[in-house]
């Protein structure tokens, strides 16, 4: 056990010296962590200067929405655990590195040891994250309601801790057990799959049955949430769920059962994980060649060789569909190929695309409440997935720079190829919003005004200036095998973007909300600022 310790130890040191000596890394880690010192610090301030209530008032608790908050967090951890158990039958949580492979594979350390230290490892690194979102997340919320956060929120920080470690002992004792019966208990594994979409799905068929039968959808949700199934089915979720709601509404003796109800399944799947005696490093080669390559392939962000990958296990068959011909010259062919790229390779997404915002549209108009006048502002929306998606550019331009050997020798302008990468991100996302505003157009009259014309017409530009933004990093770090040098492009592309998004809010609340312009001019502002921004970038 000393040993492994001593490894855990020196890795720690050296990833720690790997940061200071490399100022692309270092600067990075200390603008974050100076980010994250002062909105703690600042948090324990307010804390520390208003005084909270200790006792639970009747009067509070009428007006907090309790139940569809545990409905809601009830339902996100039923939905991430079934994601993760069923993603268990193809890949792995538990990866060992090449290198740690051949470190510990030949020495006499107990593979149980070794198992142990590594799930200890997982466990403090996925509890970590547990109480850093927290704290962030609620943190605010619960000094905004004059609530505690101590003792409750420690409570709920633990419950949610014991349900993720309990989850993720399943999940490795189903990859475990799968990778070395993969023929023998294929059928099984069917079976298993089969009831991990079968309840929740029968569950989901009850709740939608009485809608239908008396048009009562919050009704509906909860007896489908509530259901038999739901209940003994994803019983620690439910558990977690009402823990969760400590900090508000206190914990009473049948949840203290739970609570210890939820740590001792947490501790029997952990000695149900360390009695099996199967090779724990085979996990981390993969089922097959294949599931290993695409696994590799994800966790490197080479999204470039998953597209060739996929065109290439389409075979030599002929081509169905509508067949998209060459068209251009220099960039506007380089542009091309992007865009071709993307429906060849990414077809089911982009059926995703066109149907997503159709359903969005619609439990809008059937679910919003009409009183409230909130259909009005849904446009924004729009906005902000143009943001989410300019994040992803960035990836895909780390792939593309293996090839930039092949680009600097064609005869094309710098600024030009620039411009045909930022351009088909843009024209991806536009083309999204724009089919999201005319399925909101159609369903939601009520979202019919100046702002939906103004996110129309600007969703191009804010791709505009977001996209390099996003970009920047990853041309400075572009290394997409160093998973630090991944880290730190993802969070400084995160914060040049938020830079990128923030003119375009502040222009947006001052010309429509303050000054009442007329929309034209403040398109016309906002667009022509984001036509600068972009540009620099």
């Amino acid at each position: 056990m000393r040993p492994l310790i001593y490894l855990e130890y020196r890795q720690l040191v050296n990833s720690l010296k790997n940061t200071v000596r490399s100022p692309k890394r270092l600067i990075p880690t200390l603008i974050f962590g100076a980010w994250i010192l002062s909105w703690l610090i600042q948090s324990i301030v307010l804390v520390s200067t208003e005084p909270q209530l200790s006792v639970h008032s009747d009067e509070f608790l009428s007006y907090m929405p309790t139940e569809a908050i545990r409905l809601i967090v009830f339902i996100t951890l039923c939905i991430a655990s079934v994601v993760v158990v069923y993603s268990a039958f193809n890949s792995s949580l538990l990866v060992f590195s090449i290198a740690q492979i051949d470190f510990l594979f030949p020495t006499p350390i107990s593979r149980r040891k070794v198992l142990l230290v590594k799930l200890l490892r997982d466990y403090l690194k996925y509890g970590m994250w547990v109480i850093f979102i927290y704290l962030f997340v609620c943190m605010p919320i619960l000094h905004g309601l004059r609530r505690s956060l101590l003792p409750w929120g420690l409570v709920s920080i633990t419950a949610i801790v014991a349900l993720l470690i309990l989850v993720v002992n399943v999940a490795h004792t189903i990859n475990i057990v799968f990778t070395f019966g993969y023929e023998r208990l294929r059928q099984a594994g069917i079976l298993i799959k089969a009831v991990l979409l079968g309840l929740p799905a029968s569950a989901l068929g009850y709740g939608i049955y009485h809608y239908v039968v008396t048009g009562d959808s919050y009704a509906g949700l909860f007896l489908a949430v509530n259901s038999p199934i739901a209940d003994v089915l994803f019983a620690p979720a439910r558990w977690c769920s009402e823990l969760f709601l400590a900090p508000l509404i206190g914990v009473t003796s049948e949840e203290w059962s739970h609570f210890a109800l939820l740590w001792l399944f947490a501790v029997g799947s952990l000695a149900m994980l360390l009695t099996r005696k199967e090779n724990i490093y085979e996990p981390s080669l993969g089922i097959s060649v294949k599931l290993a390559r695409r696994k590799q392939m994800k966790g490197l962000h080479t999204y470039t060789d998953i597209r060739i990958d996929a065109l290439r296990e389409k075979g030599t068959t002929r081509a169905g569909g509508f067949v998209v011909p060459p068209f251009g010259t220099g960039a506007t062919a380089f542009l091309w190929k992007n865009l071709v790229l993307k429906y060849r390779t990414y077809l089911g997404q982009i059926i995703l695309i066109v149907l997503l915002p159709l359903v969005l549209a619609y439990l809008i108009r059937r679910f919003l409440p009409q009183d409230l006048g909130l259909a009005q502002y849904i446009p924004l929306l729009m906005i902000y997935v143009v943001w989410m998606l300019s994040m992803t550019a960035q990836a895909e331009m780390k792939a593309d720079l293996k090839f930039a050997n092949l680009v600097k020798s064609m005869p094309i302008a710098a600024w030009k190829i620039m411009l045909a990468q930022v351009a088909g991100p843009v024209i991806y996302s536009s083309s999204a919003i724009i089919l999201f505003s005319g399925y909101l157009w159609a369903l939601v009259p009520e979202s019919r005004g100046d702002l939906l014309i103004a996110c129309v017409f600007l969703a191009p530009f804010v791709g505009f200036a977001n996209i390099p933004a996003a970009i920047i990093p990853g041309l400075l770090y572009p290394d997409a095998k160093d998973f630090a040098q991944n880290y730190i492009s993802g969070m400084l592309g995160f914060m040049l973007a938020v830079l990128a998004i923030l003119p375009t809010c502040i222009l947006g609340a001052c010309l429509m909300v303050a000054f009442k312009a007329p929309i034209y001019l403040t398109i016309i502002i906002i667009a022509a600022v984001n036509l600068i921004i972009g540009a620099i970038g």
